[in-house]
């Protein structure tokens, strides 16, 4: 008899229990595995590759998770979203002193200190062109101030990895200053396609773009991210 072959006792002994629970797994799962041909534990055999990866990145357990890839009320995934995991975290605009080394990120941080600035002064009655012949007094205002300003703001660091088929996963990396708190557009992004067999092949893949400019540049300002 083939080991693949189920007898007549063995599928008497399933309950309906027993197909509820794996249907509730299947629809709860962070991979869509109902539109893939994948069993569960394939599955959480990929899970597992993607939260080491994000781990490797920079990002600490608890600012890794699942995302939404099912349709509800409201909520109408891209097709080709299979689920996966990301991480997010943040830093406050003010720590970081516009030294994130993502250009277009860093190019932000300065728009906003200028526009501080010149805010500040105004309201002072300074003349932001003359900074450098500041009191001690107006300078420590002045940096109560965009401490004060900056900290509210953040930058926001988000890595996925998406499933797309039974083979193929995007790994996308994101960058954003603007639009604080909402993030809803990246300053940076660097967005990759990957191709595998197993959940060794995602490994592999995953392991080399961590060798990645970009990434390296990432998983250092994660250092100073909650």
């Amino acid at each position: 008899m083939s080991r693949n072959t189920v007898t007549k006792d063995q599928l008497d002994s399933i309950k309906y229990e027993d197909i509820l629970k794996l249907r509730q797994a299947k629809e709860k799962h962070a991979i869509k595995v109902e539109d893939l041909e994948m069993t569960l534990k394939t599955a959480d055999e990929y899970l597992a590759v993607m939260q080491d990866f994000l781990e490797s990145v920079g990002f600490s357990s608890e600012r890794i998770d699942s995302f939404e890839c099912r349709r509800r009320d409201g909520y109408f995934p891209h097709s080709y979203n299979k689920g996966g995991l990301e991480g997010i975290a943040y830093r406050d605009q003010f720590s970081a002193c516009e030294n994130t080394g993502f250009e277009n990120t860093d190019s932000v941080l300065e728009r906003y200190a200028q526009y501080n600035l010149e805010s500040f002064a105004e309201d002072a009655g300074l003349d932001p062109k003359n900074y450098s012949e500041w009191t001690e007094d107006q300078l420590e205002q002045w940096y109560e101030y965009e401490s004060s300003d900056s900290s509210e703001n953040t930058i926001e660091f988000q890595v996925r990895v998406m499933m797309t088929s039974e083979t193929t996963a995007h790994v996308d990396f994101y960058v954003s200053a603007s639009d604080s708190p909402y993030h809803r557009e990246s300053d940076d992004k660097l967005e990759l396609e990957i191709e595998f067999k197993s959940s060794a092949g995602m490994k592999r893949k995953l392991a080399a773009i961590l060798k990645s400019d970009f990434v390296k540049c990432l998983t250092k300002n994660l250092r100073e991210a909650f």
